[in-house]
């Protein structure tokens, strides 16, 4: 598995609800605001995580993400497709039914 870096200026949105949730991210640098329904819910800072619930349960988006300022996120790329959480074999056995309880 390799990290590819992808960068976004103040104001741009990484994510979009209600996409297709294929890649999850790790936000190395910056501030991200999370957006539902297009109002600000909460702040994600450097070294937090997003998009890992969707990918594992296989759902849309339930939330847009937009830079607050200039971030950088890592995201994950080069691992062989499968049902779950890329590169985890198992991952929903672990994860799935608890996210899917909670949605």
């Amino acid at each position: 598995m390799m990290l590819q870096p992808a960068y976004y200026r103040a104001n741009d949105m990484i994510v979009k609800e209600h996409s297709p949730a294929t890649e999850m991210f790790f936000l190395t640098r910056g501030r991200a605001a999370v957006l539902q329904k297009g109002r600000q819910v909460f702040v994600l800072e450097e070294g937090s995580y997003f998009g890992e619930i969707g990918c594992i349960i296989d759902a849309v988006r339930n939330a847009s993400i937009k830079a607050v300022d200039e971030a950088e996120v890592q995201v994950p790329h080069g691992v062989e497709e499968s049902p779950g959480l890329p590169g985890f074999s198992g991952s929903y056995d672990l994860f799935g039914r608890q996210a899917v309880a909670e949605r």
